[in-house]
């Protein structure tokens, strides 16, 4: 669950009574510590639109405003650019694994990869 991945904080919560008798009152405070998650399920849903949470092993979890590359001119212009082809032996390798190579890598690959 999401929660428990985020994690969990102490709420110190306030506590306050009023005794009343013989024609004065008191008032005394006590004070109680709480464990919280740090997001329950239902406030995850609630992330406004333009916010995210990024998991990655090994880091605390981050809070982040999206990246809206179609709103950005840099962004935009770079999804708009061609992928980028890689060639020679470890591509070839890679790619052999997961079932053969499309016409464009086999011609790529050196002699004796196909």
């Amino acid at each position: 669950e999401y929660s428990e991945m985020l994690g969990y904080k102490t709420i110190r919560k306030e506590h306050r009574s009023t005794s009343r008798g013989g024609g004065s009152s008191q008032v005394s405070t006590n004070y109680t510590e709480e464990r919280r998650a740090l997001f329950l399920p239902q406030e995850i849903k609630e992330l406004p639109a333009d916010e995210e949470l990024i998991f990655y092993e090994g880091c605390k979890p981050i809070r982040a405003h999206k990246n809206w590359f179609f709103k950005d001119k840099v962004f935009k212009e770079r999804a708009s650019m061609a992928p980028v082809r890689i060639k020679g032996a470890a591509c070839g390798l890679a790619l052999g694994r997961f079932g053969g190579f499309d016409e464009d890598t086999r011609q790529s690959l050196p002699k004796g990869f196909s």
